[in-house]
């Protein structure tokens, strides 16, 4: 998903790219981060930076209009 925009290109933060959905979406939409466990792996901040994010960016009215599914492969 990008939209079209060039503005994805430069998104440089974790947050900036998970705020970025809530600007843009305007119906349900199911939002999936494939292979979310390697980034975890990578920087530990980014599931405290996906809440925040979740908490203060996407407006409160529109929580039951999405849905977060984040998949991981599990290497055991």
């Amino acid at each position: 998903m990008f939209f079209n925009d060039e503005l994805f290109l430069t998104l440089g933060d974790w947050y900036s790219l998970f705020k970025y959905p809530a600007l843009k979406i305007k119906e349900k939409t199911l939002i999936v981060l494939d292979e979310f466990s390697y980034a975890v792996k990578s920087d530990r901040t980014i599931l405290s930076t996906l809440q925040r994010a979740w908490d203060h960016d996407f407006p409160k009215t529109s929580h039951a209009g999405f849905a977060r599914f984040a998949r991981g492969h599990d290497d055991g």
